[in-house]
């Protein structure tokens, strides 16, 4: 067994890359934390890494490669690989992603090397005009002392960082706040990956994600209601089902799962329907009670009923009637009458 620390806080999610090469973990730190993987070969023999060194240990399957800053000060939710590998999302408890652009051992090395040529040549560079503002005037002292190259500078020994690895290519800022990612297993031709974003007002929204850009594509408002649902209700005959949230009433089939009529109304904590199946009583917080006409699917009258929130409806047992309960300590009976307004 083997135990790794690194993390400041409790880790939140973590994944490793189809290839086996990192694992990746995320928490309420301000960074990513990347592990290397111990490739085992086919005799079980630990095989060596780049720096030429072994892990002595066969237990020892991980160890620290690095870690990379977060713009987002949020904890991490999510952290996934694409099906290729190429991408990693980061998705916070906020409406953040960022993509990661994961480059190949070759990709990596080169953009290593470029690191330490441009590093030399800066060291070198600032060599050189530290010895003219000294005024070195021996020529050949300051010829031997500072060498500057035109070319590419070899080195011996490239040490590859995770920076070298992993390059942040974009970051996705939702509308709302994100409840979860996945990417797409089927990679299109004309991007890299496409990921899916499931939004707190069940809303789901996918993005093309290319090199130069995101594109939303396409989004989905699904049928449901957009917070909690407080009560469901079932006509008397089975036809139809009632629903109710924070600001709407919606009206559903119960043998095919879909959605009817979607009725804007307040805050909805319960809910009853008439024996005749015409009406649906909706009882709110505000203490209001909203009469609905199902056939129409329209809020035909409000009520004031209670100084409280209505937390609950009974129906009577005659069916002439209901009983309402509220907050305000009090339980009040009505009666169904049926009553034409002038000019109807």
């Amino acid at each position: 067994m083997q135990i790794v620390g690194g993390h400041h806080s409790e880790i939140w999610t973590l994944d490793v890359d189809p290839a086996e090469r990192f694992l990746v973990t995320g928490s309420a730190d301000k960074e990513l934390r990347f592990y290397a993987i111990k490739q085992d070969s086919v005799d079980g023999e630990s095989v060596k890494d780049g720096d030429d060194s072994s892990i002595s240990n066969k237990w020892d399957v991980l160890t620290h490669f690095g870690e990379i800053q977060r713009q987002s000060k949020d904890r991490v939710a999510t952290v996934q690989f694409n099906k290729s590998g190429n991408l990693l999302a980061c998705h916070v408890a906020g409406k953040m992603v960022e993509i990661f652009r994961v480059l190949d051992d070759a990709e990596a090395k080169r953009k290593a090397k470029r690191r330490v040529n441009r590093k030399k040549e800066k060291k070198h560079g600032k060599e050189a005009t530290e010895g003219t503002e000294n005024g070195d005037g021996n020529i050949e002292n300051k010829g031997e002392s500072s060498t500057v190259t035109d070319g590419p500078i070899e080195t011996n020994k490239i040490t590859v960082t995770v920076p070298d690895v992993f390059k942040l290519l974009h970051t996705i800022r939702a509308s709302k706040k994100i409840c979860s990612i996945s990417f797409c297993p089927i990679t299109p031709k004309n991007s890299l990956a496409t990921l899916a974003l499931s939004l707190n007002n069940n809303l789901i929204e996918f993005y093309s994600i290319e090199s130069a850009e995101t594109k939303k594509t396409l989004a989905i408002d699904l049928q449901g209601h957009r917070s909690d649902v407080r009560s469901v209700t079932l006509s008397s005959d089975n036809s139809f089902l009632l629903s109710t949230s924070h600001n709407a009433v919606k009206i559903w089939n119960p043998s095919t799962g879909s959605c009817l009529r979607t009725i804007d109304s307040g805050y909805g904590l319960c809910s009853l329907i008439v024996p005749t199946n015409k009406y649906g009583l909706v009882g709110t917080k505000d203490g209001t009670l909203e009469i609905i006409d199902i056939g129409s699917g329209t809020r035909v009258e409000v009520a004031e009923a209670h100084g409280g929130s209505v937390r609950t409806i009974a129906a009577l047992p005659e069916k002439h009637g209901f009983v309402t309960g509220s907050a305000d300590h009090e339980v009040k009976f009505w009666e169904y009458q049926i009553t034409q307004k002038p000019g109807q």
